[in-house]
């Protein structure tokens, strides 16, 4: 069994990568904001908060590959098979 399919045919790959972003600004921001507003009572430091962030931002932009892979295939496979 394939962890990734040969024949992807979805419309997910489309929504994807604009998805996983939305979903990184979103904790970037509510992870910031958290931070100014109790920065007195974290026990990290910004340092830390922006380390974590690059982690995040790696990831999201790992799944955004991705899924920017499995389009590419999916349209390439299209493509050739059309007439």
């Amino acid at each position: 069994m394939r962890l990734i399919p040969k024949e992807v045919e979805t419309l997910w790959t489309l929504f994807t990568g604009p998805a996983v972003w939305a979903l990184h600004f979103l904790v970037c921001y509510v992870a910031a904001a958290v931070y100014c507003a109790k920065a007195s009572e974290v026990a990290f430091s910004f340092g830390m908060l922006r380390f974590t962030l690059s982690i995040v931002t790696v990831l999201a932009l790992l799944a955004i590959l991705g899924a920017a892979w499995l389009a590419w295939r999916q349209w390439a496979r299209q493509r050739r098979s059309a007439p």
